[in-house]
């Protein structure tokens, strides 16, 4: 008896919802069962798994002529290019924007002037490899804060990709000197542990002053050290330095390299230098 209730409560269920559900159910197949609809797999395929796969040359790629038309001047797009890679800076108009103070970096890889300061067209250009070594690991921090704010849109086809979007050999070149640069770092920094560097001031009546203390530099040590001139191999100028001369490290005290400040105690912590 409950059975035939049930069926009955059932076939009339059905014929109740049969134009509105059964009929959309069958026009709408994919959308009530997606487990059994083969294009749900099929744009997993496409949007997850194919990208992981893509490689570098499916990248969009912008000529010279063509990333120049994302300057602000035509339309609302304002596109820049560090180091080969492009970036869409359109919400910072108020700075890349037309007549806005950094509009010169619209539309082209100007990577010099991010550390050169010179806006002017010579000095808007792409070509770093006779900068300072000191000076390239902070165009490499300006690309890290381009990756971090703004949407990356591709690769400029020029000084640094080529028209597959690969390497060029100024690119390859470019990253040997960024690591040479790294590695001189890595070696100063080492070397102002060794020898930190001084306080430094200069008042008008006294001029200038250099001292040491435990913590002078910015390198916390338990000797308070001398201040010295250090000179630079090769070359005549030098950084002052605060050197421990205890007894178990007498051999500093004779280096050539380090140099006594003129009217100053050997084993005085404070010297006035002449400028």
């Amino acid at each position: 008896m409950g059975s035939r209730i049930f069926f009955i409560i059932l076939l009339l269920l059905v014929c109740y919802f049969y134009h509105e559900s059964i009929v959309d159910i069958a026009l709408n197949f994919g959308i009530y069962f997606p487990f059994l609809n083969t294009t749900t797999y099929l744009d997993l395929i496409k949007h997850v798994a194919i990208p992981k796969f893509k490689s570098d040359s499916d990248e969009n790629l912008f000529t010279v002529d063509e990333l120049k038309t994302y300057n602000g001047e035509n339309s609302n797009l304002l596109y820049i290019s560090i180091l080969g890679q492009v970036f869409d800076v359109s919400k910072a108009s108020s700075y890349y924007g037309v007549n806005q103070v950094y509009h010169g970096f619209t539309g082209r890889d100007a990577s010099r002037a991010f550390v050169s300061g010179d806006f002017s067209e010579l000095g808007l250009t792409d070509d770093v490899l006779d900068l300072p070594l000191q000076d390239l690991p902070h165009l490499t921090d300006w690309l890290k804060m381009y990756q971090s704010k703004y949407k990356y849109k591709g690769k400029l086809i020029g000084r640094f990709f080529d028209e597959n979007g690969y390497p060029t050999e100024y690119n390859k070149e470019f990253q040997k000197r960024l690591l040479q640069a790294e590695k001189e770092k890595q070696l100063e920094n080492a070397d102002k542990e060794l020898f930190p560097p001084c306080n430094v001031e200069w008042t008008a009546d006294k001029g200038s002053r250099v001292w040491c203390t435990k913590k002078s530099g910015g390198i916390d040590r338990d000797w308070i050290g001398v201040p010295r001139k250090l000179f630079v191999p090769g070359s005549q100028t030098y950084r002052c330095a605060c050197i421990n001369i205890s007894p178990q490290n007498s051999k500093y005290a004779m280096d050539t390299k380090f140099s006594e400040y003129d009217g100053c105690d050997s084993n005085s912590h404070s010297c006035f230098v002449e400028t």
